[in-house]
């Protein structure tokens, strides 16, 4: 997926080709080529001054920060993988002043762990921190709110979806299960400032549904049904208008609330040729307004075209009728589901119990056994920066090849 970001001359794309060049492609229509023998996986944010800054995994696993200040490109080593493999997926990159924080999923022991990573070009020396381990479909997202509090979405090692918020220096505050489902994926959340909206798919014992919940959950509603739960959704506000859009079959689906998520408009489709792409402006957080933004391929030159730049040029009726809000069908569909649903899990809920009553019964008649109680293992949430387990995470890369006074200039490429 390319990422774009906004210049004073227009948006500038990066992507990592399939020679292994990290490329900026300009509006000119100019190719750069800024790194070579670089992986797919990268993020990056433009700061309030224009500034760009990178992380990105080399192909050997090397975590590599990459900055570009009135044209000239920097590069700065943070450390490297002895094993000389990729380890690291997904990278989602913020920033607070000129401190850079990054998420990261690491393979680590048979295990994928959830990082948090904070540093600055001279503080490379900072430990990354294990935010919690998270199950093999790597789903999380970031979302900063009005406060510029780092609100992390993602899915535990147990499926579980959880959040966990940090202050504005990127310190842990809080951390709290979310009420939108055990069993969700695509998570995606963006911020108004005020309240945090979020999409997901949700996946039930006799269907799948993309959703929408907004503040405490208690607005959740259902866009549509029987989608995959690998679907990646967008969102994006503007005023009362929240857009949702995401690719099913092949074409572009979108669905549209005019009264800030109370009611939507029937799914419609854009067409083919669509496709979700990271979108990014100087001094603005990520999460806040909009995830991604739908782009259209230019399959001719194969380059990309913006296209939805502003919300205002979403390709959706400005007018609408009440029938556009609500669908009947699908809401005696959900009643019907929700009514066989609650008997199901009543059923459920009852065995659940016998069997975690027989299961208590047996740990302690082993436990009597034995005259000696099992104590409570430590959850990985509990895992602190300074923990020897945290530290065995970054056993197999090299620390001491960090370069924190030491960077090198790789020329000057007009990005302005």
């Amino acid at each position: 997926m390319a990422l774009y970001i906004n210049q004073k001359d227009g948006y500038h794309s990066f992507d990592t080709d399939e020679s292994g060049n990290f490329v900026q492609r300009t509006p000119d229509m100019k190719e750069n080529i800024i790194l070579t023998g670089m992986s797919r996986e990268f993020d990056g944010i433009c700061n309030e001054n224009g500034d760009m800054h990178f992380l990105l995994q080399s192909a050997e696993g090397e975590l590599v920060y990459l900055k570009c200040e009135d044209g000239t490109w920097k590069k700065y080593d943070i450390f490297k993988n002895k094993d000389g493999v990729c380890k690291i997926t997904g990278i989602l990159l913020t920033y607070e002043g000129s401190v850079m924080c990054a998420f990261y999923a690491l393979e680590h022991s048979e295990r994928i762990l959830l990082a948090k990573h904070v540093f600055s070009p001279t503080n490379l020396y900072a430990t990354p921190e294990i935010a919690d381990a998270i199950d093999k479909h790597c789903q999380y997202c970031i979302c900063t709110d009005g406060a510029l509090n780092t609100h992390l979405l993602y899915r535990d090692s147990a499926g579980r979806c959880r959040e966990i918020v940090y202050n504005s220096r990127f310190v842990r505050m809080e951390e709290y299960r979310r009420r939108v489902g055990s069993d969700v994926y695509g998570l995606c959340m963006v911020s108004d400032s005020q309240v945090l909206h979020s999409a997901y798919v949700a996946v039930h014992k006799s269907y799948t549904a993309l959703m929408y919940a907004s503040g405490d959950e208690s607005k959740e509603k259902i866009i549509t049904f029987g989608i995959p739960r690998n679907t990646k959704a967008a969102m994006n506000i503007n005023g009362d208008e929240i857009t949702i859009s995401w690719q099913e079959r092949g074409i572009m689906m979108q669905a549209v609330s005019k009264d800030s998520g109370e009611s939507f408009s029937r799914p419609r489709a854009l067409g083919k040729g669509l496709q979700l792409e990271r979108m990014r402006d100087a001094g603005i957080k990520p999460g806040i307004f909009r995830s991604n933004y739908v782009i259209e391929r230019n399959h001719t030159s194969g380059r990309m075209n913006e296209r939805n730049m502003n919300m205002q040029k979403y390709p959706h009726s400005t007018q609408s009728s009440a029938s556009d809000f609500a669908d009947i069908s699908s809401q005696e569909f959900i009643l019907k589901l929700s009514r066989i649903e609650a008997e199901v899990s009543q059923i459920g809920s009852s065995l659940d119990k016998i069997c975690a009553f027989l299961d208590t019964l047996t740990r302690f008649k082993e436990d009597a056994q034995k005259d000696v109680f099992t104590p409570k293992a430590q959850t990985l949430a509990d895992v602190g920066e300074k923990d020897e387990e945290n530290i065995k995470l970054f056993e197999s890369m090299n620390i001491d090849e960090v370069l924190p006074q030491r960077s090198e200039n790789i020329g000057e490429v007009s990005a302005q």
